[in-house]
């Protein structure tokens, strides 16, 4: 017999260019560890999250072994993220965590809708994920999934939950602040015959140290344990390469949640726009979440271009009136 199947450490990067993230991972369905992006998080950290945020409600996650939830996991309310995060410490640093009701730490515990304040004055968002289709859904139309990441996490030394696959197909990131996190992450085994020469399963086992932005595809299973006392944050997207795993995920049979409905309705619908421009860069959080105004910016700085190098250039961006003309990038989200 001879085993074909063995772990393999995700590949890392640096001076990553956009370009080559969609085309060498995201297309892939590769994961990758991006290990020069800390100076872009270097505001995302201990000081400014308890300074804005210390005084909002939070909960906290405990192990629930056996009862079906999600990541085996539940929340209970602790009073303030300043109190959790303390309490969060102060159990890792006695090493008092009971095994039944075991406290794995605040898990996923939405910025975006509980301390905005932070991300408009400290988050910058790296070029990789910054074209979130989801983004492009105007805000007045009711989507549950572009209103919640980023999250916050901090995890107890050794605690982790159970193997488990994103929401509606999307593509997961994680920056680590404080500690390190040690993952496993298997591509999907659906439909895959074991005993076929092609029946192969990746299975990616490393170690995402602090300072380090891991990038997964969409629908891979994963599973996470702490290494000492971490800090992190993380969310979900919907871009290049991974579109095809979120349409899949919400036309399944069954998969008929208003939530998925809210996916479907507009990221699937045939006027939507999904072109990805590869020179964007990394944007403010305001940037990110205003992406018609970024539109509107473009097509001034295409306007003042093309004025400053040449009439023939012009006529390729104006129409004869010297009215400006709309760009066609990725920020025009449908037909409009």
């Amino acid at each position: 017999i001879s085993y074909k199947n063995k772990s393999i450490r995700i590949p890392r990067e640096k001076n990553l260019s956009l370009k080559d993230y969609f085309q060498k991972y995201a297309a892939t369905q590769t994961p990758v560890i991006i290990e020069d992006y800390e100076d872009i998080f270097r505001e995302m950290n201990t000081r400014n999250i308890v300074e804005v945020c210390g005084d909002v409600t939070a909960s906290v996650a405990r192990k629930a072994f056996g009862q079906g939830k999600w990541a085996d996991l539940e929340w209970h309310s602790h009073g303030s993220l300043k109190r959790a995060m303390r309490d969060i410490a102060e159990l890792n640093n006695t090493g008092h965590n009971g095994s039944d009701s075991q406290v794995v730490g605040i898990f996923d515990w939405s910025l975006q809708k509980k301390c905005p304040e932070l991300l408009n004055k400290h988050f910058t968002v790296p070029k990789y994920f910054a074209q979130d289709f989801l983004q492009r859904v105007p805000h007045d139309k009711e989507l549950n999934y572009r209103d919640v990441w980023p999250s916050l996490f901090m995890g107890v030394h050794g605690t982790y939950g159970s193997i488990h696959r994103d929401v509606f197909g999307s593509a997961f990131w994680m920056f680590v602040i404080e500690g390190a996190k040690e993952w496993h992450i298997v591509n999907s085994v659906e439909g895959t015959d074991m005993f076929s020469p092609s029946g192969e399963i990746r299975h990616y086992h490393d170690v995402v140290q602090k300072g380090q932005l891991l990038i997964i595809p969409g629908h891979q299973w994963h599973q996470v344990r702490n290494h000492g006392l971490t800090l992190s944050l993380a969310g979900n997207f919907v871009s290049e390469g991974n579109f095809d795993t979120m349409k899949e995920e919400v036309t399944k049979n069954g998969n008929d949640g208003s939530y998925y409905t809210q996916v479907k309705n507009f990221l699937l619908d045939k006027d939507f726009n999904t072109v990805v421009d590869y020179d964007l860069g990394d944007l403010s959080w305001h940037e990110f979440r205003n992406p018609f105004m970024m539109r509107e910016n473009h097509t001034q700085e295409m306007h003042n271009e093309c004025l400053s190098q040449c009439a023939s250039e012009a006529s390729a961006h104006l129409p004869n009136n010297g009215a400006k003309q709309k760009s066609t990038k990725w920020w025009m989200p449908f037909s409009l």
